[in-house]
């Protein structure tokens, strides 16, 4: 016996905790239970004053408005008293609340005519069907049929005429709450996968981009780390470096093409090395904390930065763009990194491998279906290293003389950061095709 108590009470907790509360706290207010006594009222007083309608329903008002003011008063005080009540308390008061209105509904069944209680039958399966749903009156949860029964019971000890009907109406109304209240535990339980899973998958992304941001930090370091200490070496090496330029110009040491040459290296050198550090300065304030989300409007972006690139071109870059004026694109510092990526892949369309450039470029910008929008660079220049295809984009890389193999690096990363992609191909019919792949944003 004791065992049996155990598991109904914990049964009972289980229910407590897991039916709708945020909607039944909606439905089960001070207010509501007002309304529900004035709409009962009206309800008691049409079936048994109106004309022509009290004929018909032959409704015994005194009684049933004695019940609803029984069943308000009871459910008024229930929830005044039970506002800071726990979750078991209050589960148990709204289960009483049930009983008493489903005795109200009951009892205009019971105290009408048998023409107005073939009408009024209807009642108790909506109201048993709709406290079904909303307290989760599952076969496992009996509590609310338990409740349905006991103020159907309670109407028919008023007056027992048409019980008869109550043994239709009964389980037909039991059924219908026990359904109801099973599709919406079902539905509970669906809803909580879901969760869990966008839960998940959006712990996946926060992971992902969790170690995006780490392979930026690690990138970061690493050109860092090719330049440590790299600031004041520079400028001693300078110094030294145009002293034996000047020198050798003036034929002071000998022999004097061996050291012009020397030098000449040297300086090239240094300026390598000066390019690669205000490279990974760029990489540092691109992608790095302050750098935010930003629309940018593509089209806007791409005619200023085409337009100032090729006008000392002489016009080798065409636009193609299929997308609206206002279309617009998320990237990671917004319209200034915006055009420093399209600058450094038309830079690196023109300087090609640094022996031959492309002497034509296209501009393509279209929307894709999917909420992205694509960037096109292709070139009739060389294209790309087929081995160099096969491998992620590295610091450093490049078959340019002069190059510092950074630009094509941070455009990545700086794509990649935004949530897009970059990706790389050779043109069949010869050249380079970049493709940049970025989330659209709002219109403006």
């Amino acid at each position: 016996m004791a065992g049996a108590r155990f598991s109904i009470s914990r049964t009972f907790s289980e229910w407590a905790e897991r039916h709708n509360l945020p909607a039944v706290r909606a439905s089960v207010t001070v207010a509501s239970w007002v309304w529900t006594g004035l709409l009962g009222a009206g309800i008691v007083l049409l079936a048994g004053k109106a004309p022509h309608v009290r004929d018909f329903f032959e409704l015994r008002t005194e009684p049933a408005l004695v019940v609803l003011a029984i069943l308000c008063a009871t459910s008024i005080a229930g929830v005044l008293l039970t506002r800071t009540a726990p979750p078991g308390t209050r589960a148990a008061i709204t289960i009483f609340g049930n009983a008493l209105t489903m005795w109200f509904v009951a009892s205009l069944v019971t105290l009408s005519s048998a023409r107005g209680a073939t009408v009024f039958a209807l009642l108790p399966v909506f109201v048993a069907a709709y406290h079904g749903y909303l307290l989760r009156g599952a076969p496992r949860y009996p509590f609310v049929v338990l409740s349905t029964v006991l103020g159907i019971a309670g109407a028919v000890a008023l007056d027992a005429r048409h019980a008869a009907l109550f043994e239709l109406v009964t389980p037909l109304a039991i059924g219908v709450s026990l359904t109801l209240g099973s599709v919406a535990l079902r539905t509970d339980e669906l809803n909580a996968e879901r969760d869990k899973l966008r839960a998940a998958v959006d712990a996946q992304a926060l992971e992902a981009k969790s170690q995006e941001a780490q392979r930026l930090s690690t990138a970061l370091l690493e050109v860092l780390g090719h330049n440590h200490d790299i600031g004041n070496t520079l400028a001693a090496a300078r110094v030294n470096a145009d002293w034996l330029h000047r020198e050798t110009q003036e034929g002071i040491a000998p022999p004097a093409a061996d050291l012009h040459t020397m030098a000449d290296e040297l300086r090239g050198s240094l300026e390598r090395l000066a390019r690669i550090l205000g490279e990974s300065k760029h990489i540092g304030q691109q992608m790095g904390p302050a750098a935010a989300l930003q629309e940018v409007n593509v089209t806007s972006c791409i005619a200023h930065t085409v337009e100032t690139f090729d006008a000392r071109l002489r016009g080798i870059i065409r636009r193609e763009l299929e997308i609206s004026s206002n279309a617009h694109a998320l990237v990671r510092g917004g319209v200034t990194n915006f055009e420093r990526v399209l600058e450094n892949l038309l830079r690196n369309a023109v300087e090609g491998d640094g022996e031959r450039g492309a002497s034509q470029i296209v501009v393509r910008a279209k929307d894709e279906p999917t909420g992205f929008m694509t960037i096109e660079i292709a070139d009739d220049g060389p294209g790309f290293p087929q081995e160099s295809l096969r491998q992620a984009i590295g610091a450093f890389g490049t078959t340019k003389r002069d190059g510092t193999g950074l630009g094509l690096y941070t455009t990545e990363r700086l794509v990649v950061a935004s949530g897009g992609q970059l990706l790389r191909a050779n043109r069949p019919e010869g050249g380079a095709v970049v493709r940049v792949v970025l989330a659209k944003g709002g219109i403006a």
